[in-house]
């Protein structure tokens, strides 16, 4: 049966030494968010790549003033002025525009009189003011992203900004995922007497979306031996793009008459890794392999499905589990279990707020969760003010 052989952080270790392994994929760099990198991407330029104006005025060398300078053209973005800046001269500048061979400062419009052809300040100006000097961010060849980081909106902007056309990425996690249970039936469905709404299916193709990956197949067996072997050989053996490289089970995975999951697994030749953690919730979990296919065998109860996803999923498809970060509890919190628990949590302006009902059961407390706190096994009772590790939701 299963057991409480393996901790938390042993699991995790597991976990990550059986990662999904997917090639490289040359990615757009417009579609490259939300992907990770396969490998390190460094820059092919300077960056800036020629020396400019970080202000709109004037293009100026600093021991001219203070005094009056001679205005004998412009540099404008897109059209530097083609020349060399001489004493007693000014240059009009637009910012980003390239800084004239000679000048080496900027006088702002706001600090400058411009009379006819002439420019004049009482104020003396250092070297430097106000010039974007090339490469002074990044210099071409600079390391500026790093393989198996996950590519966020906002990054796009620097790739794009280094004239990184293709984005060197992981293909996407191709992902089943396949429920089990007579009880239940799809939302809006009719129910017969005992049955339940499926909350697992849907709610574990928005996690693996979210994630990055690729759901190829989404599925449901019943409570049947002969079924379920059946079932899950057809998803094993899935080609070309519909076949997984992870697959995601719910449910059956336990050691009551009709959890028939692990059995149905290693008779298809699935390698068990670990079956058991000592974790609340989510402790009966399987994590096995089957040739370079990797399966996770989630409980069926809806929330130590999310969390277990949210441990050892997510860090199956490649996203680091960062669980070190630290905040102190708004409201204190009574341990009820001797294994390392994970409590669902809201941020108050205090700090975080256990929610009132940790069961599994417990759905209703998922709306509106936004950290998972962990509570260590050999903790007691923590109180307010108490510092806690957390796992964001995101």
């Amino acid at each position: 049966m299963a057991t409480d052989s393996l901790s938390f952080e042993e699991a995790l270790a597991v976990v990550r030494a059986h990662q999904c392994a997917t090639e490289l994929e040359r990615v757009p760099v417009q579609q490259a968010s939300g992907r990770l990198l396969f490998e390190d991407v460094a820059s092919p330029i300077d960056h800036p790549e020629f020396t400019n104006s970080a202000m709109d005025g004037y293009a100026v060398r600093a021991a001219d003033l203070p005094g009056s300078l001679w205005i004998v053209g412009e540099s404008s973005a897109g059209h530097p002025w083609d020349g060399a800046l001489e004493e007693r001269k000014a240059l009009r500048i637009s910012t980003g525009a390239e800084l004239p061979e000679g000048a080496d400062a900027i006088l702002r419009v706001e600090d400058a009189r411009e009379s006819g052809s002439w420019v004049s300040t009482d104020e003396s100006i250092e070297s430097g003011l106000h010039v974007r000097h090339q490469g002074e961010e990044v210099s071409a060849g600079d390391v500026v992203m790093h393989a198996g980081d996950r590519i966020r909106a906002h990054e796009v902007i620097t790739l794009a900004a280094l004239g990184i056309a293709q984005v060197p990425c992981r293909r996407r996690v191709r992902v089943a995922i396949i429920g089990s249970g007579d009880e239940v039936v799809k939302p809006g469905a009719p129910r017969a007497p005992g049955q339940v709404y499926d909350a697992n299916l849907p709610g574990l193709k928005a996690q693996v979306e979210a994630a990055g990956g690729v759901v190829v197949a989404v599925g449901s067996l019943r409570d049947d031996r002969e079924e379920t072997e059946r079932g899950l050989s057809e998803v094993f053996d899935a080609e070309g793009e519909v076949r997984p490289d992870l697959l995601l089970t719910t449910g059956g995975v336990s050691v009551g008459r009709h959890d028939h999951l692990r059995p149905a697994l290693l008779a298809l030749g699935v390698e068990q890794h670990f079956w058991g953690v000592a974790i609340r919730p989510g402790h009966p979990l399987l994590l096995g392999s089957r040739g370079d296919q990797v399966v996770l065998a989630l409980p069926g109860n809806p929330v130590s499905s999310m969390v277990c996803f949210r441990l050892f999923g997510r860090e199956l498809m490649g996203l680091h589990l960062d669980a070190t970060r630290m905040a102190r509890l708004a409201e204190p919190y009574r341990a009820t279990t001797s294994r390392t628990e994970f409590i669902r949590c809201q941020w108050r302006d205090d700090g975080l707020v256990p929610a009132r009902r940790q069961g599994s059961h417990a759905i209703g407390e998922l709306a509106g969760a936004d950290a998972l706190g962990i509570v260590p096994a050999e903790a007691d009772e923590l109180n307010t003010g108490d510092a806690i590790q957390y796992i964001p939701l995101d």
